[in-house]
């Protein structure tokens, strides 16, 4: 195995008009987007392990006591996930004419942003932003909430779950 490095210049596209600051900030623009894109992608995933596992402890509850607070509790936590994710991620897409029939939902809406920012050589217009920043304010408004039930609410079922001898909820932090 061997490695050759080769030095090069990058140059802009000789047919743009536009300055180096705009395509920076035209990158810049775009990379923020995907940075909240994966941090939301991310939360998605750390919110399905814990409705998973919080699904799994229920069951078991069930199996003995259906009537338990514990699995009332269980259903409550859930029901907040899956209100989050509703918010967050279109659920109910499964063949490819769905999102013609589903509303998009705040990650689709946020990719579409990045995707008409990032198209030709312009830096982002000022709607571009100010509907960027609509977009991470209702994103950061669903993930601060899904702290708070990661958080708060899962620590009160674990303690509960504690109390019953059963494995705790656990899903990797941020």
């Amino acid at each position: 195995e061997s490695t050759v490095s080769v030095e090069f210049e990058v140059r802009a596209d000789p047919r743009s008009s536009a300055s180096p600051e705009d395509l920076q900030a035209q990158f810049d623009f775009a990379l923020g987007i995907n940075q909240k894109l994966t941090a939301t992608h991310q939360a998605i995933s750390r919110l399905r392990q814990a409705r998973s596992q919080v699904n799994t402890v229920a069951e078991r509850i069930g199996d003995h006591d259906a009537d338990s607070p514990l699995v009332a509790n269980a259903e409550s936590l859930t029901s907040q996930l899956d209100e989050i994710e509703k918010a967050l991620y279109q659920t109910r897409l499964e063949a490819r004419q769905d999102p013609l029939n589903f509303p998009i939902r705040l990650n689709d809406k946020l990719a579409g942003v990045m995707f008409g920012a990032a198209f030709g050589d312009n830096p982002p217009t000022a709607s571009a932003i100010a509907v960027r920043d609509e977009l991470f304010a209702a994103i950061d408004g669903q993930l601060e909430q899904l702290n708070t039930v990661l958080g708060t609410e899962l620590d009160a079922f674990n303690q509960k779950v504690a109390e019953m001898a059963l494995p705790a909820v656990d899903i990797p932090a941020e």
